[in-house]
């Protein structure tokens, strides 16, 4: 591409050296960034470009098209070649090919790279990661010993640590033990405080912390702040493993810790019997404690007089560190002083003072949203201190929010008039607003005023303040701006800034006479006047948004939680224009925003990416431009994004792909480009966007080419439209008759040869590791004895399960990595094929944090096995039936989070998935759990893709009984409410902690287990039903909640169910009482029940595997649906 470009623009622009010089570099780094490897060989041996060139900063690095602006082809060619990467060259500014190989894991083109001589040891000049950082993070042991045999730096480090610390931390054994062979030094203190072994522990590695002690780790060595491992094991709930290991090892358990306490007693504090038996035997004996036995010195931290000491103790240490972080804040070293001021609020964190000084140590580090934060907790701590206010003004002027910065800084001023920092600050705030209202149309009269004494500020602000007029006018002084200079600041002022410049007026300068509570303004008022002030209210429906107001909980559109803080902000369809302003940021409670349907333009403050708690964020339907801000992959709990039917372009940031909760992102119809991120590339819709590239790397960006328009002449330009002569409309209607008419045909025989490509049969041929048909996405091919020696010869010791297409075998790969290998059984017999066909196509395309992700997969002549990752906790019908010390392994919140988990995954699969995907068999067995006891939706053995219909008939029902849908298995129609119906006895599953159908007879009820519900719950003896291992820790209201969506999914007819995305609403507790309240009035048969089913399959009540009822007479002929 870098020959083309040069060839396309001869003697243009800079030359076609400089073009190729451009290119060539950016395309180095973005060929190094995506592992490929061919193009860094042509780069660097065709174009002779250097091998540690460093990467531009700000945009993309190689945009040529300013270079050779004189060649329309030579601009095409290079933003093709910039824009099908995925790459952020801002955040990746500075680093070399060889770094940008490693971050992202491509060993191969590394290894090239290190051919080529490239500096294994150059660091990140962001962070100070060096390319064997980056290979301990992603646990790369391949990567790690080629970069140490060509000379890497074992020993580098940065804040974080060295290579060791950070694969102890992330629990990369593999990777120690490369370090440790090649002269790692295990001992090596990092960022102050840690060292390897204390990484290991932090990190909960076992293998890790074993390997550091075996290459001559320091079991008894203290960090900075006097910690061993072994106090800092003590200190940690579940801890027995490392203990155990340090003590064998040698540890010390009588080194105490800041506070003179003793490992057993830090263990007592956390109750921990089975650590204090390991160290009893082993520790000296307490002389005030004379029951020196477990339950002896657990009842020592126990009494009042060992707490006051332990209290004294810890205030005497915190304002030790508080001396130090002053200390180290005098000699300008804030990284220090932040850390200080840290371990100290760890011994008392109600004192206002340290989160001041912390704040300060952000302030001079640059850091506004952190310094924000402190300032803010210091000011509710001490609402009279001015200093507190201060610290929140700058902190509100470093992120340029003036409005907000003007309010506080003025309330200090008014805690302490005398204060003359506090006096130039707000003057300053001032002087930099005053420009920005010039822009926006208002005219800003203020007189000059020398004198900016404190009191002479205070007496000025309290009783002379600006005023705003409009029209006239207006003299300005040479620097056109109050307090540098001039008489008057102003301008002609646009019809719409009247209420605009009244509102800031309130806000900047407000008047002696505005009425403020004794607490003053709120944050949350300055917030929304300042969202109100950057509106267009035609309705004035935000008429009641007041300045004056202390509470905005009474405000039209707004919404608060129970502590009072703003949490929704709903304004759809109002008839709104202007721009959204960035004083939203500041509304950090906020869990929804609603503004769809109204004519918002400009575009989307990247102040948006503060909302730490928002949920749903929907814009759609506006007119905003620009590109979504990289800042909104801040947005960690955000689960809905809806930014459809704008005008917003440019790339789609990366940082989307670090929201991992997402269940609905709607970008279509805006004028997006680039490549899709790819961790969530299947959760989008973007239909609409003509510009966006593939998944895939490799894959060219997909372009709408235009001709070059015809302008008329300038003379014409003006003419009326009527003045076009009669042939020319004519030759106008046909030219676009006949391009409606081919582009049609076009589009109808793309679909043909998709729908053709897909009804292919997909074949695998074990000879050709490299068929295209075998690359399906990101997944791995592994071979055959590859996965049987990990399962060990496929032993019958390492069955996790079975279902009705094969056995699950627990496997260990060669790197460490634990799998789930399911091998599917008479892979040749009707369905088998098929099966594997349905699984590989189908959950490559499913990608979502609640879906069972396939990783890989093997075929041979004889065999088909599919790879996923491993589930610590197995399956949730297994766990219901677990207890952990007598208590239920899942207590009542986990089955909540894993309802909530189960309806996400399934809500994916039907609304998000393209083709959608049935899965019929929902079921607790089929939902397993991560090692957080996140639900992880599995075995799409059943799964049915549809082609954007309703509904499915097979002549094979296939599901388990108890959780088949009574239209399912009457007539062999299936949709998505079919799983509706699945996840409504899950619910019951959960509720009652038995299977499908057994709780109906432990209570001896004749019928289903769905008339028995329903009968408790109009009997309103719901406690009746829940699994007695949970006793009365339940929530009554949430199991309430529960069944009525349990009863509401599994009503008879599909069409009063209600979708998996109502089901996530309502068991969030949103239009649940509504629904329920319509589906009463609604008459509908019997529940399905027992009755319904065939006696033959009754025996199989308690059984959880799958059934095939296979061509079987049901209730009459089988119906075909469409």
């Amino acid at each position: 591409m870098a020959a083309e470009v040069d060839a396309a623009a001869p003697g243009g622009g800079e030359g076609a050296g400089g073009v190729r010089s451009r290119c060539g570099r950016g395309a180095l780094h973005l060929a190094a960034a995506n592992g490929r490897t061919h193009v860094c060989r042509f780069l660097l041996e065709g174009l002779g470009l250097p091998v540690d060139a460093l990467s531009a900063s700000g945009a993309p690095p190689s945009r040529p098209a300013a270079a050779a602006r004189s060649s329309h082809v030579s601009s095409m060619l290079a933003e093709r070649l910039i824009s099908c990467f995925v790459f952020d060259a801002a955040a990746h500014a500075g680093e070399t090919p060889l770094l940008l190989a490693a971050t992202f894991g491509h060993t191969s083109t590394a290894a090239y790279l290190l051919d080529r001589g490239a500096d294994p040891s150059t660091p990140d000049p962001n962070g100070g990661d060096t390319p064997l950082h980056w290979a301990a993070y992603n646990g790369d042991r391949e990567l790690a010993k080629l970069l140490l045999l060509r000379g890497a730096d074992v020993g580098a480090a940065n804040p974080r640590g060295t290579a060791l610390h950070v694969a102890a931390a992330r629990g990369h054994a593999a990777v120690v033990s490369v370090l440790l062979n090649h002269g790692a030094d295990p001992n090596k203190i990092a960022n102050i405080v840690f060292t390897p072994l204390v990484s290991s522990l932090l990190g909960g590695s076992l293998e890790c912390m074993k390997l550091l002690i075996q290459a001559g780790a320091n079991v008894n060595g203290a960090g900075f702040n006097g910690a061993t491992p072994l106090l800092l094991a003590c200190s940690r709930t579940g801890s027995i493993g490392f203990i155990k290991c340090l003590v064998e090892s040698g540890a010390d358990p009588n080194i105490p810790d800041e506070l003179d306490r003793l490992p057993i007693e830090i263990a007592a504090i956390h109750a921990e019997r089975e650590v204090i038996e390991v160290l009893l035997p082993l520790t000296h004996q307490v002389p005030t404690l004379l029951d020196w036995s477990v339950g002896g010195i657990i009842r020592y931290v126990k009494y009042p007089a060992y707490k006051e000491w332990a209290r004294n103790a810890s205030c005497k240490r915190k304002d030790e560190l508080k001396l130090q972080g002053n200390s180290a804040f005098k000699n300008e070293d804030y990284d220090a002083a932040i850390l200080l001021y840290s371990m100290a609020m760890k011994f008392d964190n109600t004192d206002a003072k340290l989160y001041s000084n912390r704040s300060a140590c952000w302030l001079n580090l640059g850091i506004g949203d952190e310094a924000l934060s402190d300032a803010q907790i210091c000011s509710k701590m001490q609402p009279d201190w001015a200093k507190g206010y201060y610290r929140q003004g700058m902190a509100f002027s470093l992120l340029q929010d003036y409005a907000s910065a003007s309010y506080v800084l003025r309330r200090a001023l008014k805690l302490d008039p005398q204060n003359a920092t506090v006096a130039k600050a707000l003057r300053d705030v001032l002087e930099t607003a005053c420009p920005r209202m010039e822009e926006s149309g208002l005219a800003f009269v203020h007189q000059k005023k020398r004198d900016w004494s404190p009191a002479a500020a205070g007496k000025y602000y309290s009783t002379r303040r600006g005023v705003l007029r409009r029209g006239g006018s207006i003299d300005r002084g040479r620097s056109g701006c109050p307090g540098r200079g001039g008489r008057i600041c102003g301008m002609r002022m646009r019809w719409w800034a009247a209420p605009l410049a009244a509102v800031l007026a309130v806000i900047l300068l407000p008047s002696s006479t505005a009425t403020l509570s004794p607490a003053g303004i709120n944050y949350e008022v300055v917030a929304l006047m300042a969202i109100k002030t950057e509106l267009q209210d035609p309705y004035n429906v935000l008429d009641n948004w007041d300045i004056n107001s202390v509470d905005p909980c009474s405000w039209r559109m707004v919404t608060c939680s129970a502590d009072g803080y703003v949490s929704a902000l709903g304004l759809p369809s109002q008839s709104l224009s202007g721009k959204l302003s960035p004083g939203i940021g500041n509304l950090t409670r906020l869990q929804s925003v609603l503004l769809q349907n109204n004519a918002i333009s400009g575009t989307i403050p990247a102040s948006i990416g503060r909302l730490g708690m928002l949920q749903t964020l929907d814009m759609s339907d506006n007119q905003i431009t620009g590109s979504i801000p990289s800042s909104i992959g801040d947005l960690k709990n955000l689960n809905y994004l809806k930014l459809n039917n704008n005008s917003l372009s440019g790339v789609l940031p990366d940082s989307l792909a670090a929201i991992n909760g997402l269940a609905l992102v709607d970008l279509s119809f805006n004028n997006l480009s680039g490549p899709l991120p790819k961790i969530s590339s299947r959760t989008f819709n973007i239909v609409g966007n003509p510009m966006i590239c593939g998944v895939k790397s490799g894959d060219n960006c997909s372009s709408v080419s235009m001709d070059p328009l015809s302008y008329p002449p300038d003379d014409l330009k003006t003419q009326p439209q009527q003045g076009i002569a009669r042939s020319h409309r004519i030759a106008i209607i046909c030219g676009v008759t006949v391009g409606s008419v081919a582009f049609a045909t076009i589009i109808v025989s793309m679909l043909l040869w998709w729908r053709h490509r897909r009804n292919q049969q997909i074949f695998f041929d074990v000879n050709d590791q490299y068929d295209p048909e075998v690359c399906l996405g990101h997944l791995k091919r592994y071979a055959f004895k590859e996965l049987r020696a990990a399962t060990n010869n496929f032993n019958s010791k390492n069955i996790l399960g079975e279902g009705g297409y094969g056995i699950v075998y627990k496997g260990f790969l060669r790197d460490g990595a634990i799998v789930a290998v399911k091998r599917l059984k008479d892979y040749n017999a009707v369905g088998g094929e098929v099966q594997f066909q349905t699984e590989v196509e189908v959950i490559s395309l499913a990608v979502h944090r609640n879906l069972l992700r396939l990783i890989g997969f093997c075929t041979t002549e004889n065999e088909r096995l599919l790879v996923y990752p491993y589930m610590p906790n197995g399956s949730v019908a297994s766990q219901l039936r677990e207890l952990v010390n007598g208590k239920p392994a899942l207590d009542w919140s986990r089955r909540k989070r894993i309802a909530l988990g189960t309806a996400r995954g399934l809500l994916y699969l039907h609304e998000q998935c393209d083709p959608k995907i049935i899965h019929r068999d929902v079921k607790a067995s089929n939902v397993l759990l991560d090692e957080y006891f996140e639900a992880i939706v599995g075995d799409f053995g059943l799964a049915k893709l549809l082609d954007h219909r309703e509904s499915h008939v097979t002549t094979a029902v296939r599901g388990t009984v108890g959780h088949i849908a009574p239209e399912y298995l009457s007539t062999g129609q299936s949709s998505e409410k079919t799983d509706v119906f699945g996840f409504g006895v899950l619910l019951v599953e959960l509720i009652t902690g038995q299977k499908a159908l057994d709780f109906g007879r432990l209570a001896n009820q004749k019928g289903g287990v769905l008339d028995w519900v329903k009968k408790l719950h109009q009997e309103k003896q719901l406690s009746m039903m829940v699994d007695k291992d949970l006793g009365s820790n339940y929530d009554r209201v949430e199991l309430e909640e529960m069944v009525q969506v349990a009863l509401l999914c599994t009503q008879y007819y599909p069409s009063h169910r209600p979708r998996m995305s109502e089901v996530i609403r309502m068991l969030e507790g949103d239009g649940l009482a509504e629904k329920w309240e319509a589906s009463q009035n609604v008459d509908t048969p019997k529940s399905v029940s027992s009755e319904l089913l065939p006696p033959k399959f009754m025996d199989f009540a308690a059984d959880e595997s799958s059934l095939g009822l296979e061509a079987m007479e049901l209730s009459g002929p089988r119906q075909e649906w469409v």
